[in-house]
């Protein structure tokens, strides 16, 4: 008599409800255990139980991957920076400042996406809603300046240069923090506080080497 052998077992249907959706969510999730080098569409195939085609049928590369990432992380990131500002009330000054800390507290809490928003880029970035969401992330904080020069609490001049500086330092601060680069002292609390330094840019004196519509272009030599 022949012996039947088991038949193989057919590769399980993928029965979740957005394959997309738990794509990006897994992908957060490797990125915040082992970092942006280990995440390829191979493992998330395998880690969702689905063919390895199957993350293809809504992301071609791992850039655009990222990308999308990059751009929930940028919804979440407006969505508590604009949360804190309402907190704020209506002063001008706080709600600048409110800006700084919501800033903070995003990047505190959601690391994964902070990182692949603001480490290395890939082109896709440049382009549709990663670029137009950080454009308007940065626009929050032109507005917010422009409304304290308004209500005569900062220097008059471009807000794009005081702008410039208050990103700086607080996106400089809360990268060093992550980094477990600042002194051990500065716990999470002291961090946010750190963000109302921030204030000090809206009275410094603009250089005299800014035009009113940005940095004056160098002289060519002749």
């Amino acid at each position: 008599m022949a012996i039947r052998r088991p038949r193989p077992r057919a590769k399980r249907a993928y029965h979740h409800g957005n394959l997309r959706s738990d794509l990006t969510a897994t992908a957060v999730q490797i990125i915040e255990k082992h970092g942006v080098a280990a995440l390829t569409l191979q493992a998330l195939a395998e880690r969702l139980g689905v063919s390895q085609a199957a993350p293809y049928r809504h992301f071609a590369s791992k850039e655009a991957l990222l990308a999308a990432v990059a751009a929930d992380g940028f919804q979440t990131l407006l969505d508590a920076v604009r949360a804190e500002m309402a907190a704020a009330g209506s002063d001008p000054v706080a709600r600048y400042l409110a800006i700084g800390t919501g800033y903070m507290r995003f990047a505190l809490s959601h690391q994964a996406h902070f990182r692949v928003m603001y480490s290395d880029r890939p082109a896709e970035f440049n382009l549709g809603t990663v670029a137009e969401a950080g454009r308007s992330a940065f626009k929050l904080l032109v507005d917010a300046i422009e409304a304290c020069q308004h209500a005569g609490r900062a220097t008059a001049g471009d807000p794009t240069w005081i702008a410039v500086q208050t990103w700086s330092l607080v996106h400089g601060q809360v990268v060093l923090y992550c980094h477990q680069l600042l002194p051990r002292k500065v716990g999470p609390e002291r961090l946010l506080a750190m963000a109302a330094q921030m204030s000090v840019f809206l009275n410094s004196p603009v250089p005299p080497w800014l035009t009113a519509t940005g940095p004056a272009a160098p002289k060519k030599k002749t």
